[in-house]
């Protein structure tokens, strides 16, 4: 049996070998937290990413982890990723659907690039008379900044669109925030 933890440790190791943008895990292990196999989606960077030769690459890099358990990914340059996700790749969209994010490149800074775009869009809306769609938005970015500072010390993300969870969350790493 392979565990979560065990893809965790894949993910470091790929991150350290092939130096990826994006290293997702999908199927079983995401879904319930143990399996017969790692599903692993890992995104390169175009330039880094040269086809037949990245994917040998990356095969042997995991080679002492075969010896545990299979391992089954699917890599991919960003073109290609985004190009399929745009398209809706069926694929793509059960990944991302059940998928955790074990590494993402400047995930923290991601996450808050997207938290001050959530609160831009908030205050366009308010602006404009929109308050529901306002207050929508707004609730996106504080989500999505809440969700920033627990990554950055060391939280894994998990699927939650809760406030209230992701601040009990907060106070287990030492995050206090001022209620209004």
């Amino acid at each position: 049996m392979v565990t979560f933890n065990d893809a965790k440790e894949v993910a470091q190791h790929l991150v350290s070998q092939v130096r990826p943008e994006l290293v997702m895990l999908f199927g079983s292990v995401a879904r319930e937290n143990v399996g017969n196999d790692l599903d692993l989606l890992v995104v390169i960077n175009d330039q880094n990413y040269h086809g037949r030769e990245t994917d040998m690459l990356l095969q042997r890099s995991l080679g002492r982890f075969h010896r545990r358990f299979d391992i089954e990914p699917f890599v991919m340059p960003v073109s290609s990723y985004i190009q399929q996700i745009r398209s809706g790749a069926p694929f793509l969209n059960a990944a991302l659907k059940d998928g955790r994010i074990l590494f993402m490149n400047n995930h923290v800074k991601e996450w808050l690039r997207q938290s001050e775009e959530e609160l831009r869009t908030a205050k366009y809306l308010a602006d404009g008379g929109f308050s529901r769609s306002a207050c929508y938005h707004a609730e996106q970015s504080l989500e999505k900044y809440l969700k920033a500072q627990l990554i950055d010390k060391g939280w894994d993300l998990e699927k939650t669109h809760s406030i209230r969870r992701l601040l009990a969350i907060s106070e287990e790493y030492g995050l206090h925030y001022e209620s209004l």
